[in-house]
């Protein structure tokens, strides 16, 4: 068989949940569920069997794997192979899909050629590929960073001592600072600017509208939150 026709890739990334949605900042997507991923591979001459796609690699034939590293490590999910489900879809087109479920930052990568020595090219025609930027070099795919984040962010807040207490009311004569604190692992901190965070303040009563307006918060990381 001649063969010159690299093999066509797709991925594609998705919450296990419907009702859930990823969020991308700074080029890492977040989720607070089960990232769902699907490769599609189309290839003329591609091997199929026992329901795995096979791969010629160093003369020998092995099932295609697709793995993941934590960017953090964490027991269980750096640098190991993940349990792909492939099926036949019929016009020289194979679906693979996984699940990554514990909570950590990943990064995913996909090699393939095919029997001919062709290595596998990005599918520009998928929607998928142009709306995540996916390139492929020299027959490998390696996602941005993916996150699963379930832990839910610790807030509090101190405000100034205040001149007098009644009924749950606080007193001042003085301006009055406040102190939030929120304790996130994966927030994004930026020229002095938590992305996400919005403070406000609505008088109780007021004669001109609501009275309320957005104040300006000066934030600060602290390394160890």
């Amino acid at each position: 068989v001649l063969d010159r026709t690299a093999p066509k890739f797709s991925i594609s990334y998705k919450p296990e949940s419907s009702e859930q949605k990823m969020n991308e900042r700074e080029n890492i997507l977040y989720c607070n569920r089960n990232i769902e991923g699907t490769i599609t591979i189309s290839e003329k001459h591609a091997l199929f069997k026992d329901g795995k796609l096979q791969v010629l690699k160093d003369n020998k034939l092995n099932d295609v794997t697709v793995s993941v590293e934590s960017v953090k490590p964490k027991d269980g999910v750096n640098n190991s192979s993940l349990n792909i489900d492939w099926k036949d879809l019929g016009d020289n087109k194979y679906k693979g899909t996984f699940k990554l479920t514990e909570d950590a930052e990943y990064k995913v990568s996909v090699n393939y050629s095919d029997l001919a020595g062709n290595n596998m090219e990005v599918d520009k025609e998928d929607s998928n590929n142009r709306n995540q930027n996916i390139t492929v070099t020299d027959g490998t795919y390696t996602s941005s960073t993916l996150v699963i984040d379930r832990t839910t962010p610790k807030f509090s807040i101190n405000y100034s001592d205040h001149v007098n207490e009644n009924r749950n009311i606080f007193y001042y004569n003085q301006k009055i600072e406040g102190t939030i604190t929120i304790t996130e692992q994966h927030a994004l901190f930026k020229d002095n600017m938590l992305d996400g965070a919005t403070v406000s303040v609505k008088p109780v009563e007021s004669k001109d509208g609501d009275g309320s307006t957005t104040l300006e918060v000066r934030w600060e990381e602290d390394k160890n939150n």
